[in-house]
C-alpha cells in the first residue's frame, strides 16, 4: 500500500465527517427556526391588528377604491385657504442641544434656558475639525424651530426631516456663537 493512498483515505474520511457534522448542525438549526417544516406555512404568523382598507370593487386582480372628493377652497377662490395649526406648547417639543464651541457648560446653560421656557431638552458637547455654524434644525413638521430661535435669539432655521430621531428640533451651537 502506498503512503499517499493512506493519507488520502484519512483526509477524505475526516473531511466527510466534518461535512456531515456541519450539514447536521445547519439542518437542526433550520428545522428549529423555520416555519417551512410546520405543516401549514402561515400557521405561526400572527395576524396584523390593523384592518386592511375596504375594497369597494374588484376586477381583473386590481383593487379599486372609491374616494369622495371634497371641495377645495383653492378651486373656489383661486387662493389656498390657510391651514389651521394646532397651538403648540413647549412641553410638547423635544429639543436637542449640541455644543461645538468648546466652551465648557455652554450646552448646559442653553438647556437650562430652554427648560425654563417649558421645552424638554437634552444637551451635550461634540468636537469637529471643521468650522461649525450655529443653526436650529427642524426635524419634523411641528415648525418648532421658530419658537426656539425666539428664545435663544441665535442661528438660522433649517429643515432636515428625520423620522428616526425622537427630537423635534436640534440646536447646533457653532464657532460663530457669541454668548
Amino acid at each position: 500500500m502506498k503512503k499517499g493512498s493512506a493519507f488520502n483515505r484519512i483526509f477524505y474520511t475526516v473531511g466527510t465527517i466534518i461535512l456531515i457534522v456541519m450539514f447536521t448542525f445547519v439542518a437542526v438549526n433550520f428545522a428549529r427556526d423555520s416555519r417551512v417544516l410546520q405543516g401549514d406555512t402561515f400557521a405561526s404568523v400572527k395576524p396584523s391588528e390593523k384592518k386592511a382598507p375596504e375594497i369597494k370593487e374588484e376586477s381583473d386582480n386590481f383593487e379599486t377604491y372609491t374616494y369622495e372628493k371634497k371641495n377645495d377652497p383653492k378651486e373656489e377662490t383661486g387662493k389656498s385657504a390657510p391651514k389651521p395649526t394646532p397651538a403648540m406648547k413647549p412641553k410638547d417639543i423635544k429639543v436637542e442641544v449640541i455644543n461645538y464651541t468648546g466652551i465648557k457648560k455652554l450646552a448646559e446653560s442653553i438647556r437650562v434656558t430652554l427648560e425654563a421656557s417649558g421645552f424638554v431638552v437634552s444637551a451635550g458637547n461634540e468636537k469637529s475639525t471643521k468650522p461649525v455654524k450655529t443653526e436650529i434644525i427642524e426635524r419634523n413638521d411641528k415648525k418648532a424651530g421658530t419658537m426656539v430661535k425666539n428664545i435663544l435669539k441665535v442661528g438660522t432655521i433649517r429643515k432636515e426631516y428625520d423620522p428616526r430621531t425622537r427630537f423635534d428640533v436640534t440646536v447646533i451651537i457653532g464657532d460663530d456663537y457669541k454668548p
